[in-house]
């Protein structure tokens, strides 16, 4: 059903108001959840985020991890307070929050065997926009359930991410289709077990 829309919207009230920024109808909110680790690119995050320079969008950090790469996050919400929100511990809880009240969800990691957060994402209809890499790139169908990436360079990731704002703000039924994809994707244990031993067994 639709329902989801309406919980959707209330969570993002939710997490817009516990990041502390004002509610606004048209603000485009992007999650990241993760360990904060050369592998998930964050230097090439804070990068686009200050080539985007789009006060439309809302950026919500949680992780914990590499202390350099943390202390570039903490800078980045720090210099931009109304865009960029960084919760520097693990809290599931808030976690929740950030999964079901993002619009979309960031995972340009470098490289990425597997991956589970961003089938936790879909799972909570928020679109991944990730790097078409492992697992990232065999769970997510560009342009069906998220959004796909090929170089870790700015221009490519900026890309995706405005592409993915233009669609929700100027296709709502087409994002609705694809958030409900994504939500209704079957990841059952089953593949992810054949994953697993395709993994395991390729040297």
């Amino acid at each position: 059903g639709k329902d989801w829309k309406i919980g959707k919207a209330s969570i993002k009230k939710k997490l817009l108001a516990e990041s502390g920024f004002e509610y606004h109808n048209d603000l485009f909110v992007v999650g990241f959840v993760g360990r904060v680790v050369p592998q998930k690119n964050i230097e090439l995050i804070k990068d686009v985020i200050e080539e985007l320079d789009d006060n439309r969008f809302r950026f919500v950090f949680l992780g914990v991890g590499d202390s350099y790469l943390e202390s570039i996050l903490k800078d980045l919400a720090y210099a931009r307070e109304n865009q960029v929100f960084f919760l520097n511990k693990f809290d599931e809880e808030f976690s929740r929050v950030v999964f079901g009240g993002s619009d979309a969800f960031i995972v340009p990691s470098s490289f990425e065997p597997c991956g589970l957060t961003q089938l936790i994402a879909m799972r909570y209809g928020a679109l991944p926009i990730a790097r078409k890499t492992g697992g990232l790139a065999d769970t997510i169908e560009d342009g069906k359930s998220g959004f796909l990436f090929e170089r870790s360079i700015i221009k490519d990731f900026a890309d995706q991410l405005m592409r993915a704002f233009v669609l929700w703000k100027n296709e709502k039924d087409k994002w609705s289709e694809m958030v409900e994809f994504a939500m209704n994707k079957d990841f059952s244990w089953d593949e992810s077990a054949k994953k697993y031993i395709e993994i395991y067994s390729t040297e």
